[in-house]
């Protein structure tokens, strides 16, 4: 995590079963921590996997195969469906879940664009009622989602059974 706690991934590993490892995620963006409410055991190599997954569609490190949005005004709406080009989605899997009943609680979105030096990550826990945004260095989401263990690590995780494991932006 970086001094100013703007994007972070937390994670503890409790169990496997037939390739599947399970345990808790949190996303840690601008000092709070999301999925909000509930917290549940998910899937953890899926998590992962969909998050390092849509990364693969920035070519470059630095996203540069994605136009820059500049500072233009985004309209949340447009965003939440999928109508802004130039709009990178982070797949999420089971952390994008929200349950009925407990709408306030759970179902996290992510979305990446860039602005010059910057990025500006939009994160959404309210089915998408509304966004907000945060600015982070150019290549900071994708360095921290990149950090994220493989299921060899994971297992290793497993066996040690150490509490937390973050990966966190990288000074440059």
């Amino acid at each position: 995590m970086d001094e100013e706690m703007m994007f972070g991934i937390s994670w503890n590993v409790i169990s496997s079963s037939e390739g599947f490892y399970y345990g808790t995620v949190t996303l840690i963006i601008d000092n709070q921590c999301f999925p909000k409410g509930i917290s549940m055991y998910r899937t953890i190599n899926v998590i992962f996997s969909h998050m390092k997954d849509s990364m693969s569609y920035l070519n470059w490190s630095d996203g540069s195969n994605f136009e820059d949005l500049g500072n233009v005004v985004i309209d949340y709406n447009q965003l939440n469906d999928n109508k802004i080009p130039n709009i990178l989605s982070i797949g999420l899997a089971e952390l994008e879940d929200c349950f009925i009943g407990f709408e306030k609680y759970g179902g996290i979105y992510l979305k990446l664009g860039f602005c010059g030096e910057f990025e500006r990550l939009f994160y959404n826990d309210d089915n998408g009622s509304t966004f907000r945004e945060i600015r982070l260095k150019r290549g900071s989401v994708k360095k921290v989602i990149n950090s994220l263990p493989n299921e060899d690590e994971l297992e290793k995780m497993l066996i040690t059974q150490k509490p937390y494991f973050t990966a966190k932006l990288i000074d440059y």
